[in-house]
């Protein structure tokens, strides 16, 4: 779900670029999955800055440090 509404909210895919990409949902499914979203825009969002600050703590727990 959350991967659906990274797609189209920040990576401005329409969703038929989605089904394009992930031919395995089908337009309704996505549309379906966008409706779901609206309506916990709030608590997805949330999930999403969380996921990014985890990647941003892994990636600076590997970072080489400069010489």
């Amino acid at each position: 779900m959350s991967e659906l509404a990274r797609r189209y909210e920040f990576m401005g895919q329409s969703p038929d670029d989605i089904v394009a990409e992930l031919p395995q949902l089908s337009l309704a499914q996505v549309h379906a999955a966008l409706a779901y979203y609206y309506d916990h825009r709030d608590e997805i969002l949330a999930e999403l800055r969380a996921e990014d600050d985890f990647v941003q703590r892994l990636a600076a727990s590997y970072a080489t440090p400069a010489k």
